[in-house]
């Protein structure tokens, strides 16, 4: 990524559907996004991200597969 120093500090957000993503800690976040309890390094929000959010589906999806899930195990 040009343009971006590799000391740049992030933070973690988090959308309304549950969905993560790293935001340059400087820049106001976007509308609508709460932000998680980790800001730092690229790779260090990366890894918060890969190691705690297992269902990269919108929340509403989600839902409707664990339904589909459920209806098929009874």
């Amino acid at each position: 990524m040009s343009g971006i120093p590799s000391e740049a500090i992030y933070q973690v957000v988090v959308n309304g559907d549950g969905q993560y993503s790293i935001w340059p800690f400087e820049k106001a976040k976007p509308e609508a996004r709460g932000c998680a309890a980790v800001q730092g390094p690229r790779d260090a929000c990366v890894e918060f991200i890969r190691k705690t959010c297992f269902d990269m589906h919108p929340r509403p999806v989600s839902s409707l597969i664990e339904g589909a899930t459920s209806k098929v195990r009874s």
